[in-house]
């Protein structure tokens, strides 16, 4: 993980098996194994851009690319339950 300008990115990479991509997240969500797709879903909520690229027998290549931005954080973390505004 590295940050770039106004990202942060990251790299995750393997020499193992691979697998077909389409294929394995397909198969994924029939046997509730969301790990993949709830990466993907997360970078996509923070506005950035996720991709994999994967062939049997080469590997695995996962990148996530999230811009950063400036949080208001009192307004983001009063909603949390607990959280005191007064504290």
């Amino acid at each position: 993980m590295v940050k770039n300008g106004d990202n942060i990115n990251l790299s995750i990479e393997d020499d193992g098996r691979g697998f077909q991509k389409d294929k394995t997240l397909d198969q994924s969500i029939k046997k509730n194994k969301l790990g993949l797709l709830f990466m993907r879903e997360r970078a996509l909520q923070l506005d950035g851009e996720w991709s994999i690229d994967s062939e049997e027998g080469k590997g695995t290549l996962i990148l996530v690319q999230i811009p950063i931005r400036q949080h208001e954080t009192s307004s983001q973390f009063s909603s949390y339950k607990g959280h005191n505004n007064n504290a």
